[in-house]
């Protein structure tokens, strides 16, 4: 039985991983490149944060401010801020040609809630915690 269904209480972050696996089975050989990135980030952007409900799967690090939980892979991933805030620095590509230091080409930030859309195709991406005194936490 699923445990997310005990007494009747409803764990919606077990749910979002189930409509997550559905949507990545669906797309035959689970070939990562025919995923609709758009539809797995609306499902993430739909669950509202919960730390009862994922606390147990967390490999939350004190000793680090940021920590970030695989849920599923494929090609292009979905950064889900579940605790915190986070600051997204998005970078242009580098040619073969490039020297120096990467050309920053947006910054934001993402509060508890917010979806992020990551691609190495799209843009090289780095993701900090925005607020030193706080410890986040993204799946």
């Amino acid at each position: 039985m699923d445990e997310s269904l005990l007494e009747g209480n409803i764990n919606n972050f077990h749910v979002l991983v189930d409509n997550i696996n559905t949507v990545i089975r669906s797309v035959p050989g689970s070939n990562a490149s025919d995923i609709d990135p758009a539809q797995l980030l609306d499902l993430m952007a739909a669950y509202k944060s919960d730390i009862i409900e994922w606390v147990e799967y967390a490999l939350l690090d004190t000793r680090v401010p940021y920590t970030r939980n695989l849920v599923d892979e494929c090609d292009g991933k979905g950064n889900l801020v579940l605790k915190g805030t986070l600051l997204e620095t998005l970078y242009e590509m580098p040619t073969r040609d490039s020297a120096g230091p990467l050309v920053q080409r947006q910054e934001k930030t993402l509060q508890e809630n917010d979806v992020a859309y990551i691609s190495d195709k799209v843009s090289i991406c780095e993701f900090e915690t925005a607020t030193l005194a706080l410890t986040s936490s993204s799946r």
